[in-house]
C-alpha cells in the first residue's frame, strides 16, 4: 500500500553544513575543496574536508569547513590548474598523485579521448545537438573503464560529471561552460597516457570570463571550441603531448 511520510535526518540542524557535489575533488581517499581566503585579489587555498551523508546533489560536511566559509562550487579544476601554473599546492601536484595506468586502461582512455576530440569539433562547429551525442558516447566509453585504484576512479567520476553536463544540455553556451573543467581533466589524464599521435594543448585567453580556457586538439591550427565561428582563430598552442 502507499503511505505519506516525513523523514527526519538527525544530522540536519542549524549547525550542519552542506555543499554541492561539484565543489568536491578527490585524490586517493582525500576529499578536497577550494576555500576563498581573500577578496582583493580573489585568492583560494586547497582545503581537505570530511564528507558525511550524500543528499541529492549535495554532501554534508563533517569537518574542514565552518559556517560562512566561501568555496568554489563550479570550475574547481580550472582553479586547481591555475594553482599548478603558479607553482602553488594543487591536486595535480600533490604527492603520489601520478596515475599508474595499465596498457588496457590506457587503450580505453584513448577511446574516450577520441570522443572528447569529436565533442571539441562539434563545439567548434556550433552544433549543440551533435555535441550532446559525442558527450553521450564518451560517457559510454568511460563506463567500460574499470580501474581498481581509487584515485583513477575519482578521475573517471569527474569526467563522467563533465560529459554528463554537456549531454544533458541543449544550449551550446552551457555546453562550452562545462567543457572548461572537462578539458582540464582530459589534459591531465592525456599527459599520463602513451599517445599514438601528437596532441596539442591550446588556450584561448578570452574564454571563461577572460580567465582563459584550454582544450586538446589533433591539429596545430587553432579552431576555438569556446567561440566557434564568431572567433574561430582566437588562441594559441601552449604545449604538446607526444
Amino acid at each position: 500500500m502507499f503511505v505519506t511520510a516525513k523523514v527526519k535526518n538527525e544530522s540536519e540542524n542549524s549547525k550542519s553544513i552542506s555543499i554541492p557535489k561539484s565543489a568536491v575533488m578527490w585524490t586517493g581517499e582525500r576529499s578536497l575543496v577550494y576555500l576563498k581566503t581573500s577578496n582583493h585579489p580573489p585568492t583560494f587555498e586547497m582545503r581537505e574536508v570530511k564528507l558525511g551523508a550524500e543528499n541529492g546533489n549535495k554532501y554534508s560536511i563533517l569537518s574542514g569547513l565552518q559556517k560562512g566559509d566561501e568555496i568554489v562550487t563550479n570550475g574547481t579544476f580550472t582553479v586547481d590548474a591555475a594553482a599548478q601554473l603558479q607553482g602553488k599546492k594543487s591536486m595535480m601536484t600533490s604527492e603520489n598523485n601520478l596515475l599508474e595506468l595499465s596498457t588496457e586502461i590506457q587503450e580505453q582512455f584513448r577511446e574516450v579521448i577520441k570522443n572528447y576530440l569529436q565533442l571539441k569539433n562539434d563545439l567548434v562547429n556550433d552544433n549543440a545537438e551533435k555535441a550532446k551525442i559525442s558527450a553521450e558516447k564518451a560517457q559510454e566509453q568511460l563506463q567500460a573503464v574499470n580501474p581498481s585504484e581509487e584515485k583513477i576512479s575519482a578521475r573517471i567520476k569527474s569526467l563522467q560529471k563533465g560529459f554528463s553536463a554537456v549531454s544533458q544540455s541543449g544550449e551550446i553556451e552551457k555546453q562550452r561552460e562545462a567543457f572548461i573543467s572537462l578539458s582540464e581533466e582530459m589534459i591531465t589524464i592525456s599527459k599520463q597516457i602513451q599517445q599514438t599521435q601528437k596532441l596539442f594543448i591550446q588556450k584561448c585567453p578570452m574564454a571563461n570570463n577572460n580567465q582563459g580556457a584550454k582544450w586538446l586538439s589533433l591539429e596545430e591550427e587553432i579552431k576555438n571550441p569556446y567561440y566557434g565561428a564568431s572567433m574561430l582563430g582566437c588562441g594559441s598552442v601552449i604545449d604538446v603531448i607526444n
